[in-house]
């Protein structure tokens, strides 16, 4: 596992599209997807992972979500 994240864009104004476009601009190898269909209801898919992973990749997230590192 890499670490640390090296680039999340995290951006208020990105569409879906734009938002998948850049995952899909960077040549990701796994990926996690979380959002909200149009009902409000919470919808999380993802590639081929451990879930060991995939927590270690949603921490990150978080952390850079709240301190930007």
């Amino acid at each position: 596992m890499p670490n640390k994240v090296s680039q999340l864009p995290l951006s208020g104004s990105y569409t879906v599209e734009q938002a998948l476009n850049v995952a899909l601009n960077r040549g990701l190898q796994e990926v996690i997807i979380i959002g909200f269909d149009k009902e409000g209801d919470e919808f999380c898919v993802s590639s081929k992972m451990l879930r060991r992973d995939a927590n270690w990749l949603i921490d990150c997230a978080k952390e850079h979500n709240m301190y930007g590192n």
